[in-house]
């Protein structure tokens, strides 16, 4: 009987030997993973704050590109203006210098041509 209550002794003993050996695993486990995760929320937060400066350039950069459509619009049409002037005052400088030529025509031929008045 003495022996077999030490050989349960010794194997109780035993068993909790194995269970602080587990137990000590475990604990060193659960402190990697707990690093683990301290590293991971980390990166978590990098990664957020870099999306973050991300989504701000890409508003900048929307905005800046909105504002240079404008003054492309405004410069095309401010062309257009131009183009139309150019072709207006080209019109108008042939016009004028068709104009003189027929006054200068009507003038002559009115001098040359001028009927005389016969006097009876």
């Amino acid at each position: 009987m003495v022996s077999s209550a030490e050989l349960e002794k010794k194997m109780i003993l035993k068993q909790q030997a194995q269970l602080q050996k587990e137990e000590g695993q475990n604990r060193l486990e659960l402190h990697a993973k707990l690093e683990k995760l301290e590293m991971l929320e980390k990166e978590c937060l990098k990664l957020t704050a870099t999306q973050r400066i991300a989504e701000d350039k890409i508003k900048h950069l929307e905005e800046k590109l909105c504002k240079e459509e404008h003054q492309h619009k405004l410069i095309q049409d401010k062309k257009a203006q131009i183009s139309y002037s150019s072709v207006l005052e080209s019109l108008l400088g042939v016009l004028h210098i068709s104009m003189k030529k027929y006054s200068t025509c009507v003038c002559i031929s009115e001098t040359i041509y001028q009927p005389q008045h016969r006097s009876n």
